[in-house]
């Protein structure tokens, strides 16, 4: 009834004004009674306010007024409520999200996290999920897997602590939520990973774990050739540029050469990409030096100086990249 959520609201406003102090809780309670028009809803505000006091008012009631034990039963029950509503939500449609990408010395695990709407995925709760998982995720993966190795195939329901934090979010935000694409990389001891997002400013320490979400994220694969830590800001650069210039592959692919060739049509074609090239010359007075970029990253001309391509600010740093990876939301 209405009487008892007024009283368990109550209970709980007191507890939580009180510090947890039971007397004072009651004094506080007596106090309340004896006011006079006292508006509930002033106070508490919305009906999901209400609905987590009267919860809190009953956790405490069973656990005796004891706090730890108080929270433990609060979160087993959003976790059962969660549960049950994503089950009930299964069937929407969750397309928004946000990319996440775990780093620990040489390892990598890349997860996206989807839900219903751009709303949701710029919440702050969404975010910290999306933290929170892609750190869960990275201590549960066997990371002695080979490199681009795939973790497509984990199902979150097997990592309990993934599905119980999922079932919780889920029961504050109210939205389906979806794991989607989700990748381990592990490299050899002497190769060093860094990684991008955008928008930026969205990276986390979670404990030895640097974790970066946004909409894009790049992951690069480095060496020093003389075994020196690499500096990341440059490297951090670099892993941004993949995302901003989006290449294809590291190095152009090689072109093949046919010795059968006969003599004649090789003098056609030697004087067809004459003319081509006289053409392109004449294009290339009038063209923007910036609309063509090669599809190869270490060919495209360096984000943050074009005067430079990437290969060149990797040998002058004496620097090699061993792979690169770029994700989008889809």
């Amino acid at each position: 009834t209405c009487a008892a959520i007024q009283r368990r609201v109550r209970a709980a406003a007191g507890m939580e004004q009180s510090g947890y102090e039971v007397d004072r809780a009651h004094g506080l309670l007596d106090e309340w009674a004896q006011e006079d028009g006292h508006s509930l809803s002033n106070r508490l505000g919305t009906c999901a306010a209400i609905q987590r006091r009267v919860r809190a008012a009953a956790g405490m009631e069973q656990s005796g007024y004891e706090v730890d034990r108080a929270h433990g039963l609060l979160d087993e029950w959003a976790q059962e409520d969660g549960h049950s509503l994503s089950n009930r939500l299964a069937a929407r449609t969750a397309k928004e999200g946000l990319l996440s990408i775990a780093v620990r010395r040489n390892s990598a695990t890349f997860l996206e996290v989807n839900c219903e709407t751009d709303f949701v995925a710029k919440n702050d709760v969404f975010k910290k999920f999306v933290v929170d998982s892609a750190s869960l995720l990275a201590n549960s993966i066997n990371q002695s897997a080979p490199p681009t190795a795939s973790a497509n195939n984990i199902d979150a329901s097997q990592i309990a602590e993934l599905a119980d934090l999922k079932a919780t979010t889920i029961s504050l935000i109210n939205e389906n939520l979806l794991f989607g694409r989700c990748v381990g990389y592990d490299y050899p001891e002497d190769v060093q990973v860094f990684t991008a997002s955008h928008p930026t400013n969205n990276e986390v320490i979670s404990g030895n774990l640097d974790v970066k979400f946004g909409k894009f994220i790049s992951l690069v694969a480095m060496k020093d050739e003389n075994r020196r830590i690499i500096d990341r800001e440059l490297a951090n650069k670099i892993a941004y540029h993949i995302i901003a210039m989006q290449p294809k592959t590291l190095e152009p692919a090689p072109k093949d050469v046919d010795s059968t060739e006969d003599p004649e049509t090789e003098k056609s074609e030697s004087q067809s990409e004459e003319n081509e090239q006289e053409e392109e010359e004449t294009v290339d007075i009038i063209a923007d030096p910036h609309e063509e970029s090669s599809e190869a990253l270490l060919e495209q001309n360096f984000l943050y100086d074009s005067e430079k391509t990437v290969g060149d600010v990797c040998e002058e740093n004496s620097i090699e990249i061993v792979e690169f990876h770029s994700f989008s939301m889809k």
